[in-house]
């Protein structure tokens, strides 16, 4: 059973991978390097390997610059880390759950991710700034995964129950207790492994996320507002059959989205859609695959973007369309993705180094 949600989500990108046959033409301008990228920090945790599939993915920072993510060990098991503004680095593994994989971190400290529990169910998991962890499932679930938490403390992600079909939620702790609001996209279909999938929650508790229609199984974006509000959305040159279409994976506090979609012929590309509704999308130079995963409140947006498909380079892209394409120093293969940027222009993400372990890294945009 958690099998089966690992599995989904690495076909549903290696599909596409596979399947990209060309080039498009870029809709914005390019910048040099050295005028956009500087201060680059590896991250790497005293516990990670340091062979081909182990090592570190700094997969969340906050606004304080505060990063977390998770890393493989030298016998490939997964733990938590957290960086401080300092520097310290602090492994943690949530008790009772094997593979702690970090996915989102707030202002206050708070961590969110999901381990594997009794070796047949996925749990999500809060853990405290002090330290302190907390495991949660959403009612009746066998998977629990949270992929965000905003600076209120409301978690958001996705579910599912014995019936193997997705579902929405958002779960709040008061004094230990979990409360939840579950949820499905009102056209989401209901056929097993399909479903309502949540990537992200902004300030006023705005989710993003997308759903495979229940017509004819094509991925469309949505958002659901605080008072259960949905509104449905795809890219522009989003592909309509099953298995294409539209994912949002980043929502700002005002309310502007990125993410990427599939279109027709199976190429990703990124696609940004703004507070009124507009949808554009954008491919850096060169770019046989874009994926876009996260959007600061100022309007910057990172991601990771494939010049052949062996692969990648980080990108930032400026509310002005400006895209800068860079890799990590050290790095080797083009093995560069970014997956998080806060407001101060720090990005967070992992590369590849000659000995193909995984290093994280936090790095400053210059403007």
């Amino acid at each position: 059973m958690t099998t089966s949600l690992r599995c989904r989500k690495a076909e549903f990108v290696d599909l596409w991978q596979l399947l990209a046959l060309a080039t498009i033409a870029v809709l914005c301008l390019a910048a040099p390097l050295s005028a956009q990228i500087r201060g680059f920090i590896p991250i790497n945790p005293p516990g990670a390997g340091t062979r081909v599939d182990q090592g570190t993915t700094a997969i969340a920072i906050n606004q304080n610059g505060v990063v977390a993510g998770y890393y493989g060990d030298d016998n490939y098991a997964f733990h938590g880390f957290v960086r401080s503004t300092e520097g310290v680095i602090t492994e943690f593994d949530a008790p009772g759950l094997i593979n702690t994989m970090v996915s989102g971190i707030n202002s206050s400290g708070q961590i969110v991710g999901h381990g594997i529990y009794n070796s047949i169910e996925y749990l999500g998991f809060l853990r405290a700034p002090g330290g302190g962890i907390n495991g949660f499932r959403a009612p009746s679930a066998i998977v629990t995964y949270p992929t965000g938490i905003n600076d209120s403390g409301e978690i958001a992600g996705f579910y599912y129950t014995g019936d193997y079909v997705y579902h929405g939620f958002i779960a709040t702790v008061s004094s230990g207790t979990f409360s939840y609001t579950l949820f499905d996209e009102p056209n989401a279909s209901k056929i097993p492994t399909f479903g309502t999938h949540v990537n992200g929650i902004n300030a006023n508790g705005v989710v993003v996320g997308y759903y495979e229609d229940a017509t004819v199984g094509a991925i469309r974006g949505f958002t659901r507002d605080r008072e259960g509000n949905f509104a449905s959305f795809d890219a522009p040159g989003a592909g309509t059959g099953q298995g294409y279409g539209s994912i949002p994976f980043s929502i700002n506090a005002s309310g502007e989205i990125v993410g990427y979609y599939s279109d027709s012929n199976a190429v990703l590309h990124g696609f940004y859609r703004d507070a009124l509704g507009n949808v554009i999308d954008f491919d850096p130079p060169g770019s046989v695959q874009t994926f876009a995963y996260s959007i600061n409140d100022n309007g910057d947006v990172v991601g990771y973007w494939a010049p052949n498909f062996q692969g990648t380079r980080g990108f930032l892209r400026e509310p002005s369309g400006i895209i800068t394409s860079f890799s990590a120093p050290g790095e080797v293969s083009g093995g560069t993705s970014v997956f998080n940027i806060n407001n101060a222009a720090q990005m967070t993400g992992s590369y590849v180094n000659s000995s193909g372990a995984t290093l994280g890294f936090l790095w400053q945009a210059g403007k």
